[in-house]
């Protein structure tokens, strides 16, 4: 029975070890036995496979053999440690073949319980080539979407910098909610930095899908001034149709109707001003035709058809100058002009009242670069001006510089300015006595020279009977000089 027993325990051994056998030989894992020293005493035939030697002839070889020469030391060192330590260790390294191919290798060593050390050796260069072929692949991947990434913000960076420069303002205005997406400086200085959206304007319309072109809108901008615009609009739509955000873009024609109404006042005006003395000069051609032969009555209607025929050159000779001014025609042509004696100049051709006392005062080394002819008009335009309304009293011219700029004054005593008629000097055609001559250009015409010149104009009055003060500047970019 004993023995009996000792022979199925015996045959259930052999069993077992030739099953572990198996797995020892034709695991997919190497496996390799050494003593401390890293002498091979037991290989599987896919470890002699792997490191390319007969499985027979590896036993008694040196395990470091297969380690590249360069990495031997380092590797001796780790061999030394796992002689002496109980737990495992697991690492990854380069090994090298008997006929030179070298390739990854994952390792695991640990104290065998004979009391040498337990190999298992597994070819990882495959995963190793597949991790660097994916690192390759992400940091391509990442290199692109940084390129991308600063295409788009150049792409958005030059959008917004059209948007901004944009001569007109731009509003995109999401749908439903009604928030602002983009919108340019230019409609923020219109509109204020939160638009009011209403269902009747414009942009109302195209959030429910209609759309607006060159509508005029007339609104209060946020610091209270009135604006006119011209207005487009046009609904975003997806893929499928649906509108998401609505887009407006308008520009700002509040300056361009004022104009257009001041040049149809300056036709309406102008043809009722050419009206009178064409009227005159025809009625007395009419009564000499008639029979007024006389030389008496004759020379009496011909002064009467030379005195307006001055008064239709000067108007003429006005609105030229008016004209050219604000088409700047003069502008090409500058030279240096000293302002003083230009000053006494003027001066000496006006024939004020006899209770009228006209000075200059002005530094002799005043200079600046200007078109003489214009420069010389506008200010013979004031000096005038200041003659036909002084009765008694002063005109005083002055020049100076004065914060980097030429500025001439003509300040007098004569009568003054309403404080109502104050603000429309300037305009064309304007006269706030009616009984007096003249076209109400003078100052219209000032303006409009000073404006071609980058100059301004400032016409101050404490009201009628107290004079008035007339202020002429040029600024720097008009190239004073020092002389």
């Amino acid at each position: 029975m004993t023995e009996l027993g000792f022979d199925v325990d015996d045959a259930a051994f052999r069993e077992d070890r030739a099953r572990y056998e198996d797995l020892f030989e034709f695991a997919p894992v190497s496996y390799v036995i050494t003593d401390p020293a890293g002498s091979i005493l037991e290989a599987s035939r896919t470890a002699g496979t792997l490191l390319g030697v007969d499985r027979d002839r590896l036993v008694g070889k040196p395990i470091t053999i297969f380690v590249p020469v360069e990495n031997r030391r380092q590797f001796r060192r780790t061999l030394l440690g796992l002689a002496h330590s109980r737990s495992e260790a697991e690492w990854e390294l380069e090994l090298e073949t008997r006929d030179g191919r070298r390739f990854h290798a994952q390792v695991n060593a640990a104290r065998s319980l004979g009391g040498g050390l337990r190999w298992m050796i597994q070819d990882v260069g495959e995963r190793v080539e597949n991790e660097h072929r994916l690192r390759t692949l992400a940091s391509a991947l990442e290199e692109r979407v940084l390129e991308r990434t600063d295409e788009l913000e150049r792409e958005r960076a030059r959008l917004m910098a059209i948007v901004e420069q944009m001569p007109g303002g731009l509003l995109v205005v999401e749908k439903p909610s009604g928030r602002v997406l983009t919108m340019n400086e230019q409609a923020q200085d219109v509109l204020g930095p939160v638009a009011h959206l209403d269902a009747t304007s414009p942009l109302g319309r195209v959030l429910e899908g209609d759309a607006a072109v060159s509508e005029r809108v007339e609104l209060v901008t946020p610091d209270g001034a009135a604006c006119t615009l011209r207005v487009s609009a046009r609904p975003v739509r997806d893929r499928l149709g649906r509108i998401t955000a609505g887009v407006l873009i308008f520009e700002e024609i509040t300056e361009q109707e004022a104009r257009q109404r001041a040049e149809r006042d300056f036709v309406t005006n102008a043809a009722h001003e050419l009206q009178s003395p064409i009227a005159a000069i025809t009625s007395a051609v009419e009564v000499l035709q008639a029979g007024a032969k006389e030389a008496p009555e004759r020379d009496l209607f011909i002064e009467h058809i030379e005195r307006e025929a001055q008064r239709l050159v000067r108007l003429t000779r006005a609105l030229l100058t008016l004209s050219r001014a604000q088409t700047e025609l003069e502008e090409p042509r500058t030279e240096v002009v000293d302002l003083c004696p230009m000053l006494e100049a003027i001066v000496g051709r006006m024939e004020p009242a006899d209770d009228v006392v006209i000075t200059v005062a002005c530094p002799v080394d005043l200079a600046l670069v200007a078109n003489r002819e214009l420069l010389e008009q506008l200010i013979s335009n004031v000096v005038r001006n200041a003659v036909k309304y002084t009765e008694s009293g002063s005109i005083r011219l002055e020049g100076r510089l004065h914060d980097g700029a030429a500025e001439v004054r003509v300040v007098d005593t004569g009568v003054g300015i309403s404080a109502d008629a104050l603000p429309r000097v300037a305009e064309r055609f304007y006269r706030e006595d009616v009984t007096r001559e003249g076209f109400g250009l003078g100052l219209a015409i000032v303006q409009a020279s000073l404006y071609a010149m980058g100059g301004e104009l400032e016409v101050a009055s404490e009201g009628i009977g107290r004079g008035t003060t007339v202020t002429m500047t040029l600024p720097l970019g008009a190239k004073l000089v020092a002389r």
